[in-house]
């Protein structure tokens, strides 16, 4: 990544938040806001019916499948629900499918399978559309919508479907209704009222392979799009906020600080080798700097909107920035056979109403469900250049200290005999 071209695009899309209206941004803000409101709404839904279904392979399917449908009321395009939905009896399910979704019907109190589908095309439309739901404008839907059916319905659709390929036609729309991209526009809307405070520092781990740059992709490029940029620029730019090279993110910094530009966002990937957990223990000018990192903390905050950090593991990153961090998510795994699946979570906490106590809640930040989910081809290549450059720099220096752990061993024999 060009440091000029870091701060270029730094710098339109500050003159473009400046020049965008703040009520637009809000609007914006409260769409998205209730999208993923409706969603996390109708996720909870699920695990209630889940709770009071005896049928043990219907209450598997609920629970599991849920997280599914939810992902893919997050990112996909409308085309997708429609060429899912569209022709049923192309829709091969498996036969356990096949029965449970007849008892899904019968849930929503529905003639058919056809009208259920009928019902969750229905609702899929009204929530990209950024309205919001409403079960009385469709009244034979009524009992699908409020049952909280509708998710684990879709996600068994996705999941089950024997003919369709569900990986040829995940079509991601423009917006995604997801935590992360409110965190994001929250900023945003700060930002264009004037906000001259400390930003936000944000960290958003999970193991490697797991969606978080991808994650962290879609949600920037939809708050870009948020405040006027077209398609293509927004992806563009999205791709070049992100620092894939760790060696250059303190650089970065260094430049930022050194010429005091504000810039709204500052996101780290591959952070664990930037700033390593253990950093302490590297000792030599390295850690020096690491000392220096830490004190410059808060004045990182005074130039950056959001500084993000994605650690190669949910807590594999230096603990000053974990205690700085106002939002820390971590990804959690879901095994499904065909499909690789990641739960982000927020645990906030927060102070009980019913008593001084401070509690801790969790939020469901995002769901990453690939092949639903996928970057960009030239993003994707120039992620795994850099992931594969750092993991075979790590090698390099394991097996250095191996073999200087070996001589020191070797030697210490020596001088003992």
């Amino acid at each position: 990544m060009d440091l000029d071209e870091f701060l270029r695009i730094n710098n339109a899309i500050m003159n473009k938040i400046m020049s965008t209206k703040p009520r637009d941004i809000v609007r914006w803000y409260t769409i998205i806001n209730k999208g993923n409101m409706n969603i996390r709404i109708q996720l909870f839904l699920s695990k209630k019916l889940a709770s009071l279904t005896s049928d043990v392979v219907l209450k598997e399917a609920i629970h599991r499948r849920a997280y599914i449908g939810a992902c893919a009321m997050m990112y996909m395009h409308p085309r997708f629900i429609d060429e899912l939905t569209s022709e049923a009896e192309k829709i091969l399910l498996t036969p356990t499918s096949m029965l449970n979704e007849e008892k899904i019907t019968k849930i929503a109190e529905l003639k058919s399978y056809t009208d259920a589908r009928e019902c969750l095309r229905f609702f899929f439309h009204e929530l990209v559309s950024g309205r919001p739901l409403n079960p009385k404008l469709m009244p034979l839907c009524e009992k699908y919508y409020n049952s909280g059916i509708m998710l684990p319905h879709l996600g068994l659709l996705i999941h089950d479907s024997q003919r369709i390929d569900v990986g040829s036609i995940a079509h991601v729309r423009e917006i995604a209704y997801n935590y992360l991209v409110t965190w994001f526009l929250g900023v945003i809307r700060d930002i264009s009222y004037g906000s001259l405070g400390a930003g936000e520092i944000g960290t958003f781990g999970a193991h490697v392979g797991r969606g978080k740059t991808t994650t962290v992709f879609h949600s920037l490029r939809t708050a870009l799009m948020s405040i006027g940029f077209d398609q293509r620029q927004a992806e563009e730019y999205s791709s070049k906020l992100i620092i894939f090279d760790p060696e250059l993110t303190l650089d970065v910094i260094d430049s930022i600080l050194t010429n005091e530009v504000k810039v709204p966002f500052l996101i780290i990937d591959n952070a664990s080798s930037a700033f390593p957990r253990h950093w302490i223990q590297i000792g030599g000018d390295l850690m020096k700097r690491f000392l220096k990192f830490n004190r410059i903390l808060a004045n990182i905050r005074a130039l950056s909107g959001i500084t993000l950090f994605i650690p190669n593991a949910p807590d594999e990153i230096a603990s000053f920035i974990r205690n700085a961090s106002t939002l820390r998510v971590k990804g959690f795994k879901i095994d499904y056979p065909k499909l690789v699946a990641t739960v982000f979570k927020w645990d906030k906490p927060a102070l009980s109403i019913k008593s001084d106590e401070i509690v801790t809640s969790s939020t469901i930040v995002s769901i990453f469900i690939y092949p639903l989910l996928k970057l960009p081809e030239k993003v994707y290549e120039l992620d795994q250049k850099e992931k594969n450059k750092v993991a075979r720099k790590e090698v390099s220096e394991l097996k250095a200290k191996t073999i200087e752990i070996i001589e020191k061993k070797t030697k210490t024999g020596g001088e003992a005999q």
